[in-house]
């Protein structure tokens, strides 16, 4: 006969079993930086924003990429950089 874990509610409301023990809280440890060697070190630190562009300007966006030889990354923290220049922030 196969034996109930000690947190099955049927063993419990029977009565005799009673909830499995749960294990104690880890202490607060502060996690080690990250040693993921595939991991972009210019990326540590910092926080991914996303958008959705239509096929057209995703192609401009591509070909000045080229053009300039930037990363997509980079031509985007350089729009985001003007943004906040020009709001004032």
């Amino acid at each position: 006969m196969k034996q109930q874990p000690n947190n099955d509610l049927k063993a419990i409301l029977e009565g005799g079993q009673t909830e499995a023990p749960r294990p104690e809280p880890e202490s607060a440890v502060e996690a080690p930086k990250s040693t993921n060697k595939y991991r972009n070190p210019k990326r540590e630190g910092k926080k991914a924003l996303m958008t959705f562009v239509d096929k057209a300007t995703h192609k401009k966006l591509k070909l000045l990429s080229i053009e300039k030889e930037k990363n997509m990354e980079d031509l985007f923290q350089e729009a985001v950089e003007l943004l906040l220049e020009m709001h004032n922030m």
